[in-house]
């Protein structure tokens, strides 16, 4: 037995196999009739649609053979794609390279091959369509032309398949961003809906305010306590007003992250620093509990504004207490973790927490108040870098938001 060679495009034939996405897929009508066709035609009782990968042959569709693939060094179309025409071996106990092959000496015995190669449009042979007997035989011109043809509609049919995959595929990308951009705009539709509702009263006791001041109606002992109360009222639409422009951006980062290597440590350290004196004010404790080698590939932006929600969140809603920010490794997530030891969940907030339905915001420890944007921002970041939200708290006990992404990132 005289094995075959390697073609000598071999990494160029394989990726043109590879592209068909074929190799073990289930049975197909069309490729079926193929092989009955070419074995009524040429008078087989085998007929094979042979695909030859690194180390096998596999059929696509067969007729008269039990199996579905087998080695490739004793493959009959593993010599036939090496050939540009139609390769006809009359009779393999006459031919030095299969008399003493597995196939001609046992089951099924074959003494009869004729093999036109598969050609890919780009001109890799990827296999074979066959007709095998096992007497010896040969093949009529007419046969011989109607083999060639039915091979041609082999590539014709694999190439309609791609299409259709590609199709399918195209369709389904179109079906998600459609989606997305529907969610997309009922989430800013949502937002703009608080927003004009948050709005409103800060600007009004703002005008209120301005109108007494002009008409003289407040005394000297009002005046500041009514510059104080418009001074939070402005302060909390200045903070609504930044959140809804950070969340309005997220649509714009979904096809344009700038990843980068993030010292997670340093980041932390950072954002802690910033934060100081917000935590001293709460007279809070801060710590860090992450692994100064750890580095995550993504949007440093991005994720400090997620991170710096969940501390103010944390420092909003504690007194007195500690706020830990931790990174761990969970298999192929980070989990990026602020904890506090404040007033805590229940059970009833954990429900749907972070969905747009759920836009409020409770008074802190000292009476802050807040917009009911930051977990929002949280979740929509949270999904643009790929990751997800959790939470869990217990009431008078504290609570962990977490961030979780993929990793390495």
């Amino acid at each position: 037995m005289i094995s075959p060679t390697l073609n000598p495009d071999e990494d160029q034939r394989l990726e043109a196999l590879r592209q068909y996405q074929i190799l073990d897929t289930a049975p197909e009508a069309d490729f079926d009739d193929i092989v009955q066709l070419a074995s009524f035609i040429c008078g087989t009782p085998i007929s094979l649609i042979s695909l030859i990968d690194e180390s096998r042959q596999w059929f696509k569709a067969r007729k008269g053979l039990a199996f579905n693939e087998s080695s490739r060094a004793i493959a009959f179309c593993a010599h036939t794609i090496l050939e540009d025409e139609i390769m006809v071996v009359e009779d393999t106990h006459q031919d030095a390279r299969f008399f003493d092959n597995p196939f001609v000496t046992e089951a099924p015995n074959i003494r009869f091959y004729a093999g036109v190669p598969l050609f890919s449009p780009s001109g890799h042979k990827i296999g074979s369509l066959c007709v095998i007997n096992d007497q010896p035989q040969n093949l009529k011109p007419e046969q011989t032309f109607a083999l060639k043809t039915l091979a041609r509609q082999v590539i014709h049919l694999l190439e309609l398949r791609r299409q259709v995959q590609q199709s399918r595929k195209l369709l389904a990308q179109l079906q998600q961003q459609n989606q997305e951009l529907q969610r997309a705009q009922d989430f800013q539709r949502k937002l703009q809906s608080i927003l004009g509702h948050d709005l409103r009263s800060p600007i009004g006791a703002a005008r209120y305010f301005f109108d007494f001041l002009q008409d003289g109606s407040l005394s000297q002992e009002e005046i500041p306590l009514w510059a104080e109360a418009v001074g939070k009222s402005l302060a909390l639409s200045e903070q609504l007003l930044h959140n809804f422009i950070q969340v309005s951006k997220a649509s714009f980062y979904k096809n344009g992250l700038q990843k980068n290597e993030i010292p997670l440590y340093d980041l932390a350290k950072a954002l802690l620093e910033d934060m100081q004196l917000s935590f001293v004010i709460k007279k809070n404790e801060s710590a860090i509990e992450i692994d100064t080698r750890l580095v995550l590939h993504s949007d440093a932006e991005l994720l400090k504004v997620v991170l710096r929600n969940l501390l103010q969140n944390a420092n909003k809603y504690t007194e007195k207490g500690k706020i830990i920010l931790r990174a761990r490794l969970e298999g192929a997530c980070l989990c990026l973790e602020v904890e506090d030891n404040g007033i805590g969940l229940e059970p009833e907030q954990l429900k749907n927490l972070f969905a747009a339905q759920n836009i409020r915001s409770q008074p802190g420890t000292l009476g802050e108040e807040g917009s009911g944007l930051g977990l929002l921002i949280c979740r929509e970041f949270a999904q643009t870098l790929g990751g997800r939200m959790e939470a869990q708290g217990t009431p008078g006990q504290g609570s962990i938001f977490s961030l979780i992404l993929p990793y390495p990132g």
